[in-house]
């Protein structure tokens, strides 16, 4: 296995990044009693927007002053609109970092109006050319509108600045319809289509919130009922064991003749009763473990152990399983590893059990072995078969709960998929790592590392 290598930001780049993305946070963050998606977006935007115009007026004015001395800014009534409209932004934003959002959203909006309102009428009053072209600035507080506000509001926003700039020509002897009446259709037009973007906007909105809140109530119970089942398998252990221990037990006293002599008809059947009732068992243990890993039951016990031991503990089950099948059975143990280890020993007996048992089921020619090795600060159970294989492709697969590679090995093999999964969740438990090497219809090697644990660390 090859370490992969990813880039590293140099220190001072990314702490300077971090740095400004938490000021930037900090400084639009809605308050966290707000718990609505949307309204947060919102909150933010409008945040981001007020400290922008708030940066971009105040610079401005004090450019205005360094670049021209001859500049009288208490003898320009722009100097008063832009200093007002700055103070009234920064209360804006006060207000919407206080969860005044509406309020906040509102205001600003009507100021950004009504600046552009009182720059077409300074700029007629004071002489100059091109106040009619102004009135095509009254879009920006129309566009920002229908992010910001609801329909409804973007609609009065429209109507309100409509009605004002008609009124204008009354009062300012500079300004008729016959120039206002371009500028103002052309606000209307374009705000109408901003209408029904934000008409259809807001829908879109409505239905993904409808969607988010039913599935987020889905997961809620679905997790609910999970957590229950999970529950209910783990505290059914010993109800479930109890009656089944009690059939094998019954059916070895009955295969021992304890219970009087059996002809050879019945001594079948108490054969088929004992090994499937062994079988039916072991299913259930497997249902229960996993139940019991993911309930957060399963407790890992760290005591000395001896390897050798650990080999011995499937040697000889496995072992007449193996000959059975007329299999070659081979255990080995590496003499570099120690000769005690701390670990948890029914845990570490299970993990080599199910890889084991997975090799003698999937081969039915060959070989299967088993090592244990030491390999740095770390010990291995390496399992190789000479079995059916597993495609590249289902090598994560696997490992899935109730997972094989295909149905046809289901009802070949028998089963419930579960082994491997118990044995990836019970080597992490453990600090473990699995791998995997196959290729079909040439064998399969499972290794499951460990860190070496010796009796004076674990103190």
């Amino acid at each position: 296995m090859t370490d992969t290598k990813f880039p590293v930001l140099p220190q001072n780049q990314g702490d300077r990044r971090s740095l400004l993305t938490r000021f930037w946070e900090t400084l639009t963050n809605p308050p966290e009693s707000i718990r609505q998606p949307e309204l947060r977006r919102r909150m933010r935007l409008l945040s981001g927007l007020l400290l922008l115009l708030v940066a971009i007026t105040i610079p401005s004015i004090l450019s205005t002053l360094l670049v021209d001395p001859e500049y009288k800014p208490f003898s320009d009534p722009i100097f008063y609109l832009a200093l007002i409209s700055a103070v009234i932004f920064a209360g804006c934003y006060w207000l919407n970092r206080a969860g005044r959002y509406r309020l906040s959203a509102g205001l600003s909006l009507t100021t950004l109006s009504l600046v552009v309102l009182s720059a077409v009428a300074i700029t007629d009053l004071m002489g100059r050319t091109g106040a009619d072209g102004l009135v095509n600035y009254m879009l920006f507080p129309v566009v920002l509108s229908s992010v910001l506000l609801p329909v409804l509001g973007t609609v009065l926003l429209v109507i309100g600045n409509v009605i004002v700039l008609a009124l204008m020509p009354n009062f300012l002897s500079g300004l008729s319809y016959e120039v206002l009446v371009y500028p103002i259709s052309f606000v209307l037009v374009v705000s109408a289509a901003i209408l029904v973007v934000a008409v259809m906007r807001q829908r879109d909105l409505q239905q993904i919130e409808r969607q988010a809140d039913a599935l987020a109530l889905a997961v809620r119970e679905a997790e609910e009922a999970n957590r229950l089942k999970d529950q209910f398998l783990a505290s059914m252990s010993h109800e479930l064991r109890t009656p089944l221990n009690a059939i094998i037990g019954f059916s070895e006293v009955m295969q021992m003749g304890l219970a009087g002599e059996l002809n050879d008809k019945a001594k079948h059947a108490t054969e088929r009763i004992y090994h499937n009732s062994e079988r039916l068992l072991a299913l259930i243990n497997d249902i229960l473990d996993i139940s019991k890993i993911e309930a957060g039951r399963m407790e890992v016990v760290l005591q000395p152990f001896e390897p050798a031991n650990l080999l011995a503990s499937i040697d000889d089950t496995l072992k007449r399983q193996a000959g059975a099948k007329g299999l070659a059975f081979e255990t080995s143990l590496d003499p570099a590893l120690p000769d005690r280890l701390v670990g948890d020993f029914k845990r570490l007996e299970q993990i080599l059990f199910n890889l084991v048992s997975n090799a003698v089921k999937f081969t039915e020619k060959g070989s299967v072995s088993v090592a244990l090795k030491r390999a740095g600060d770390r010990w291995l159970m390496v399992v190789t078969d000479t079995g059916i294989g597993i495609p590249p492709h289902a090598h994560e697969l696997i490992f899935e709960k109730f997972r094989q590679v295909d149905g046809s090995s289901r009802r070949a093999y028998g089963g419930t998929g579960l082994g491997l999964a118990i044995v990836r969740e019970l080597a992490i438990m453990m600090d473990g790592q699995v791998q995997i090497e196959s290729q079909p219809n040439i064998g399969s090697t499972f290794a499951v590392s460990f860190p070496i644990i010796l009796e004076r660390e674990s103190i």
